[in-house]
């Protein structure tokens, strides 16, 4: 097995098809390579479920206003969101650690309207946002942390942001992590354990997890 965190190095191999029950998409939207993948069984090495691999230029080289990487992105997410209901986004990782701080970093950056003093936006959904640290320093697993959040905010969509690991050096610094789709049921939270983010399907239609 490939040493990654994403789906489709996993099972884009070249002279390969990949195994029942899997597509492979790659299209190219503006700046950005989109790769697809969708999962349709379980027994495989990663969940069942859809995953998005958004390649982009290099990251030192973008400026935010990139509108040719910011709008083919963006409706990636929004396609997996549900249409309304609140969102939660944790940025995962140790803030301390350059190799690991994406998600504390982006966390900062969130536009949260979540809570008594937030002031509604309008066409804005309500959004939390937490970087919850790591265990060594909480005590904690990101498993019971997330899994009480979700249960005490019962939110439409998670979001989760955090750094992961390639087999391909090229890619360093050109990928966004990708995003995963999974049902969820947020009175049953449970995290298998395994390095993309997923949920198990235990009440389709519940919502939606998509870490990024």
């Amino acid at each position: 097995m490939r040493e990654t965190d994403l789906a489709d190095e996993l099972f884009r191999a070249p002279g390969s098809a990949p195994p029942t029950g899997v597509r492979v998409a790659t299209a190219r939207c503006g700046g950005v390579t989109v790769t697809r993948v969708e999962i349709a069984r379980e027994g495989l090495e990663r969940p069942r479920g859809r995953y998005v691999t958004l390649e982009v230029p290099r990251v030192s080289l973008l400026d935010e206003r990139d509108e040719s990487v910011i709008e083919p992105a963006a409706a990636e997410l929004q396609a997996l969101l549900p249409p309304a209901g609140p969102v939660l986004v944790l940025g995962v990782g140790n803030r301390r650690v350059t190799s690991d701080a994406l998600g504390p970093r982006t966390v900062q950056k969130i536009f949260v309207t979540m809570g008594q003093h937030a002031v509604p936006v309008q066409g804005i959904r309500t959004v939390a946002a937490v970087a919850p640290g790591v265990s060594a320093a909480t005590g904690l697993s990101l498993q019971q942390l997330a899994g009480a959040l979700v249960r005490e905010i019962r939110p439409a969509a998670l979001l989760c942001v955090d750094s992961l690991c390639s087999s391909e050096p090229e890619r360093l610094g050109k990928y966004g992590n990708p995003l995963f789709l999974s049902n969820f049921s947020s009175s049953s939270f449970s995290w298998p354990g395994c390095c993309d983010v997923s949920v198990p399907e235990t009440n389709p239609g519940a919502g939606h997890t998509a870490p990024t």
